[in-house]
């Protein structure tokens, strides 16, 4: 079994970027039809992004969970080649894996304590932006030498990546809970605005980073995929 004819990168990401898009076409003319006309139907929960436990949720953790299956093919590729910085895309697989599930069943959502949140400055009114935040920089600190290490094209995909995330999950959510301290709630078109920005450059960076990694693999491990997948149509 030859992979060079049926593994592309581009067209992998093409296809997750028409869903994006489509996803986010929805989601904006749900909310121009909600703030804008005062049309509210049952249906439209399913593909609003300012919403849990729909569509473009169960989108986000199907990406979540495909970077983290990215990421242990490139470590068993790596250790099988004893490359020296095998053990951190294990730690990565493991990441994503957790922030797969943490995405499907809003594990941070434990930590929004009203109580707590009301004593603390607007920015910080999500309390899970405090924990996560703070383990964010011990990622960041963590990883930076293997970043560094990366090729120069996978390098910048990867930071900018990363960049678009973490604006979008830690830097939109903070904004987010500011406005609504502002507006007194969260049923105003700015807010939804906000949140379905977070939501799409949190999708964003996951195309972008995914886009990185099979471009990795292809440039660096091509042949190693093609050795594998051949002994295996020949048993």
């Amino acid at each position: 079994m030859n992979i060079k004819n049926t593994f592309s990168p581009f067209s992998i990401t093409r296809i997750l970027t028409v869903f994006f898009l489509l996803f986010s076409l929805v989601n904006l003319v749900i909310q121009l039809a909600k703030y804008g006309f005062n049309y509210r139907q049952e249906w439209m929960v399913i593909f609003n992004m300012d919403r849990e436990m729909n569509f473009p949720t169960l989108y986000t953790v199907l990406l979540l969970a495909f970077c983290s299956f990215l990421f242990k093919l490139i470590f068993q590729l790596e250790k099988r080649e004893k490359l020296p910085f095998a053990s951190y895309w294990r730690v990565l697989h493991f990441i994503f894996a957790f922030m797969a599930l943490d995405e499907g069943l809003q594990i941070h959502e434990i930590m929004i304590i009203p109580e707590v949140g009301q004593h603390l400055p607007g920015i910080f009114a999500a309390v899970w932006v405090i924990p996560y935040g703070v383990v964010t920089l011990g990622l960041i600190y963590y990883f930076s030498k293997f970043v560094n290490h990366l090729p120069r094209q996978i390098k910048r995909m990867v930071i900018a990546s990363g960049i678009l995330y973490v604006f979008g999950v830690l830097g939109l959510e903070m904004m987010g809970s500011i406005w609504i301290r502002i507006a007194g709630g969260m049923q105003n078109l700015v807010y939804s605005l906000l949140a379905s920005t977070e939501e799409m450059l949190e999708v964003t960076g996951l195309i972008v980073l995914i886009h990185a990694l099979l471009i990795y693999i292809t440039k660096y491990h091509r042949q190693s995929i093609e050795i594998t997948f051949d002994i295996q149509s020949q048993q």
